[in-house]
């Protein structure tokens, strides 16, 4: 296994529109078309390789020295192999000097994905991610915090977001920190 990343090109398109459309709730996604608009600014796509093999991408904005994680998935024929561990710790190794963030949903023992919830928070903690006990609102979904080295602030986070999406749509978006 041998795990690599490059920055998405026209012809990764299609390949990330299937893992996205399969892994996220329609819900919880963005056009499509924002996302590859985006890139353009802060935002950047990452297609995961395992031996120069599309297996899966990372969508994350850069602000300063944050790294805030909006999506990443792995193509269901490469899960539960041990890519996505490896995928994650060598995303986390390429950016050592950053504080990288990510929201997951919350635990909550009503939810129709409950086991899910929590798999997918051990999976973080496991590769070092840390509760921060702060929680992100993004349009009407909240998600659970974690970091890998320290917490981001309102002040820090917004800027981020506005920097991301044109004015217009970062208030459509209307994406913020809340304290637990």
């Amino acid at each position: 296994m041998l795990i690599s990343f490059t920055y998405a090109n026209p012809k990764d398109w299609q390949f990330i529109k299937e893992i996205y459309q399969e892994a996220f709730p329609l819900i919880e996604r963005l056009p499509l078309k924002l996302l590859k608009v985006t890139t353009k600014k802060n935002a950047k796509m990452l297609v995961i390789k395992n031996n120069n093999i599309n297996i899966g991408f990372f969508y994350y904005l850069e602000y300063n020295n944050y790294i805030y994680v909006l999506f990443y998935a792995l193509h269901k024929d490469y899960r539960n192999q041990g890519l996505g561990t490896q995928a994650i710790k060598e995303f986390i190794n390429h950016f050592k000097d950053y504080n990288i963030l990510l929201g997951i949903e919350p635990i909550d023992k009503r939810a129709d994905n409950y086991t899910q919830r929590v798999n997918r928070k051990k999976f973080y903690q496991h590769v070092g991610f840390k509760e921060t006990h702060k929680y992100i609102r993004e349009n009407v979904s909240i998600y659970e915090m974690l970091s890998i080295n320290k917490v981001i602030t309102n002040n820090d986070f917004k800027p981020m977001i506005d920097e991301w999406l044109i004015k217009p749509l970062s208030i459509i978006f209307n994406s913020y920190i809340l304290e637990e």
